[in-house]
């Protein structure tokens, strides 16, 4: 079933938040679920794996954020170090994409309508 199926058959009147990570599959679930974002708008959380998505979904990784960003007005990466890259054009893709292709191949993404809050300073903890 896809979420806007689910949706659907649950009656939901609002979704706020939604997150994905099916291993590559990533842009067929957000295009199962277009209508619930495009109607209910919901922060959107997606991890990015560069092997998975090309091995399971025959995705690129910036034909994915390129779909996201028709449909959100804020977007973000964060790596596996917490550092937040806030995606804010066809530049800050580019480098995306190259800190997907010179660390681990695996970021997350988050998707909003209203500006993303979420700095690098927020995510490190002091604690040892």
């Amino acid at each position: 079933m896809t979420v806007d199926e689910i949706v659907a058959e649950l009656l939901l009147d609002r979704v706020d938040f939604i997150k994905i990570d099916v291993e590559g599959g990533e842009l067929g679930v957000l295009q199962g679920a277009e209508t619930t974002l495009l109607r209910h708008q919901p922060l959107l959380l997606f991890e990015v794996n560069v092997f998975c998505l090309w091995r399971y979904g025959r995705t690129l990784p910036q034909d994915l954020l390129a779909w996201v960003r028709q449909r959100y007005s804020y977007t973000a990466a964060i790596d596996n170090e917490g550092t937040v890259t806030h995606i804010e054009g066809d530049a800050t893709v580019n480098h995306v994409l190259h800190l997907l292709g010179t660390g681990s191949g695996v970021i997350d993404v988050i998707a909003s309508n209203d500006p993303i809050g979420v700095t690098t300073n927020n995510l490190k903890s002091d604690a040892p």
